[in-house]
């Protein structure tokens, strides 16, 4: 408790990137490095103190995660160990959730509760959440939408068919926590995903008779926030 793991390896890991090759063409890094500097200049005529300070911090926690992340994937089996490892962290996420919400106290594992709120009237609405950074539901269930694109990705390309199996269960396990976060922005994230997914794969008319199918099952299951407006 209280140790500074995550500071320590990245710390190491940016010594290690010093000294490997680096490749600048992919606009993803481009882009993390100029949004980088637009956040700087739009705090300076605030703060001057400020502007730098949440920048390092900015920069600590987005921008060189994304480069250490870009440049640590250089091979395609090095891409789906870390795929794996970020599937594997969000069914971790989901079991706590899993947990946390079936809990009388709705406390987990990790000692947090979960969040309650009290905008759909008298009976009070439960999400789940994790440690640290994702100690908001909001963050903790982007991350599992993000990873359920991984999941397909696992299932579609995995010739043994007891790892296909392991994805298609650890999908289940993501789809039960973005449940239980009860996000709306995940569940959005979740169906703008599936959309775009339809349309790139069957364009816009044959995608548009399905989802018009799907509409009242998705209606059913969605959960109890997502029809709260404030």
């Amino acid at each position: 408790m209280g140790a500074p793991i995550m500071v320590l390896f990245e710390v190491l890991a940016i010594f290690c990137w010093f000294g490997s090759d680096k490749d600048w063409r992919p606009f993803q890094l481009k882009a993390i490095v100029w949004l980088t500097v637009f956040i700087l200049l739009s705090l300076l005529p605030v703060s001057f103190s400020d502007a730098f300070s949440k920048t390092a911090l900015f920069i600590a926690g987005q921008t060189m995660v994304v480069i250490l992340l870009a440049h640590a994937t250089n091979s395609a089996s090095k891409h789906r160990v870390i795929l794996g490892l970020f599937m594997t962290s969000a069914v971790v996420m989901s079991l706590h959730a899993i947990y946390q919400i079936a809990s009388e106290d709705k406390i987990g594992w990790t000692g947090i509760d979960a969040m309650v709120r009290h905008d759909s009237g008298d009976e009070p609405v439960w999400q789940a959440r994790y440690i640290g950074i994702f100690q908001d539901p909001n963050d903790m269930g982007m991350v599992l939408a993000a990873s359920l694109s991984f999941v397909v990705y696992f299932i579609f390309t995995c010739r043994n068919w007891l790892l296909k199996a392991a994805a298609i269960g650890c999908g289940g396990l993501i789809l039960q926590g973005i449940y239980l976060a009860n996000s709306r922005g995940t569940i959005l994230a979740v169906l703008a995903s599936l959309a775009i997914y339809l349309m790139i794969k069957y364009n816009l008319l044959k995608a548009l008779l399905p989802g018009l199918v799907l509409l009242p099952i998705v209606v059913t299951l969605l959960p109890s926030r997502f029809f709260i407006s404030n």
